[in-house]
């Protein structure tokens, strides 16, 4: 096994956020990319959206 350690650092005023992923030995770098992008969209996802502005009519 191996250890991947996660980290989100928004900046000087906020404490780093990170978080230890175990994997096989044999993961592949894509394997381990697809987690971060993974627990990255967990992280954001609930502060980032999009919406259609209505047209002013």
């Amino acid at each position: 096994m191996k250890t991947i350690v996660f980290l989100r650092n928004r900046g000087p005023q906020f404490k780093p956020i990170e978080e230890e992923f175990e994997f096989e030995d044999n993961s592949t770098d894509k394997e381990i990319i697809d987690a971060f992008e993974d627990w990255v969209w967990d992280e954001v996802g609930e502060e980032f959206t999009w919406f259609e502005k209505e047209e002013d009519k």
